[in-house]
C-alpha cells in the first residue's frame, strides 16, 4: 500500500508547513450516518462466509489421464504425475494413494472423477485404471476423450509434480472421508457416461445392450457386428454403432449399455464407442470392473 503511505506523509508535511495556525476542530459524524455504516459493514461482515460458501457449493473436478508416460492426476489445487513401473506396469500403489488422498479431502457426496486415455493405450489400462479409483472412492467415473476432461494437464509437467514410486507395495488403506455435516455439495456429474462395475444381481441389468469390442477392433451389438474394424476407427462417432443402438432400444426408454472390450482395444476405439453411445441416448454405461 504505498500510495496510502505517501498521502499520509504528505498530510503530515502540511501540518508542519501550518505548524503556527490553529489545529481544525473534528466534528463529529452525524448519528444516523454512523449508524448506517455500521450496518453496512455488518451486512458486508455476513456476506463474506456465505460468499465462501458458495465458492464450494459444487464438488470441484478431478481427472485422471492415462498416458504411455504414466497414469496424470489433477484436482484445482495440485497435479501429480505416476510413472509406470518397469515393464510399464501400472503403479497401482502410487496410484490408488494419490486418489485416496484426493478424496479424503473432499465431501462425502464428491465422488465423480472423470478419466480419459491417450492414443495408444490399450483398454486393459483404462480397467485397470478405473478399478483403482473405484477402490479409493471414485465409484462414479466418467469416460471421455482428453479433450473433454473438465481439467487440462501442465505438459511438459513440473518436476515437483512428479510422484514417489511405490511399485510392488501393496495398495494403501484409504482414510476415511469427512462425516457429512450441514448441507453438501450437489454430487458432480461426470462429462461423459457414468461408468458403473456390472452389478452382483445381474437382473438389474435385464433388458441393457451389450456391446461387444473383440481384439480385431469391430463393433458388435447384441451379438452381431455393426461396425468393421475400419469403420470402427473412422470419425468422431461410429454411425453404423450409433444406428444400431438407436433402434436397440424404444424411444423414451431408459437406456443401458454393457460394454464388452477385449483388453488389447486401442483407447482411441473405446473413446468412439462411449462418444457414439452417449449420442444415442445411453446415460448409463457398465463395464466389467473387478471391484477388488
Amino acid at each position: 500500500m504505498k500510495i496510502a503511505a505517501w498521502v499520509v506523509l504528505a498530510l503530515g508535511m502540511v501540518g508542519c508547513d501550518r505548524a503556527g495556525e490553529e489545529a481544525p476542530v473534528l466534528k463529529p459524524k452525524n448519528p444516523e450516518r454512523a449508524r448506517t455504516d455500521a450496518a453496512r459493514e455488518a451486512r458486508a461482515a455476513e456476506a463474506m462466509p456465505r460468499a465462501a460458501e458458495a465458492k464450494s457449493a459444487t464438488c470441484p473436478a478431478v481427472v485422471v489421464a492415462i498416458k504411455k508416460s504414466g497414469v496424470w492426476i489433477r484436482d484445482p489445487n495440485m497435479q501429480g504425475v505416476i510413472a509406470p513401473c518397469a515393464g510399464g506396469e501400472l503403479d497401482r500403489a502410487a496410484v490408488q494413494l494419490r486418489l485416496c488422498s484426493t478424496a479424503s479431502g473432499l465431501p462425502p457426496s464428491c465422488t465423480a472423477i472423470e478419466m480419459a486415455a491417450e492414443p495408444g493405450v490399450p483398454y486393459r489400462e483404462i480397467i485397470d485404471v478405473m478399478d483403482v479409483a473405484i477402490a479409493a472412492g471414485f465409484p462414479d467415473v466418467g469416460l471421455t476423450d482428453p479433450s473433454g476432461l473438465s481439467l487440462q494437464f501442465r505438459d511438459p509437467p513440473d518436476p515437483g509434480d512428479a510422484v514417489s514410486a511405490l511399485c510392488g507395495a501393496p495398495a494403501p488403506v484409504c482414510p476415511p472421508r469427512p462425516a457429512a455435516t450441514g448441507t453438501q455439495p450437489p454430487a458432480a456429474s461426470p462429462t461423459a457416461p457414468p461408468v458403473l462395475p456390472l452389478p452382483a444381481d445381474r437382473s438389474a441389468i435385464e433388458g441393457a445392450v451389450v456391446i461387444a469390442v473383440p481384439a480385431d477392433g469391430s463393433v458388435l451389438v447384441g451379438g452381431k457386428q455393426v461396425a468393421t474394424p475400419r469403420e470402427a476407427k473412422a470419425g468422431e462417432r461410429i454411425e453404423p454403432l450409433y444406428r444400431a443402438l438407436s433402434a436397440a432400444a424404444p424411444a423414451g426408454a431408459a437406456r443401458t449399455a454393457v460394454l464388452q472390450v477385449d483388453r488389447t482395444v486401442d483407447a482411441r476405439v473405446v473413446n468412439r464407442v462411449i462418444t457414439t453411445a452417449q449420442a444415442a441416448g445411453y446415460q448409463q454405461l457398465m463395464f466389467a470392473v473387478s471391484s477388488k
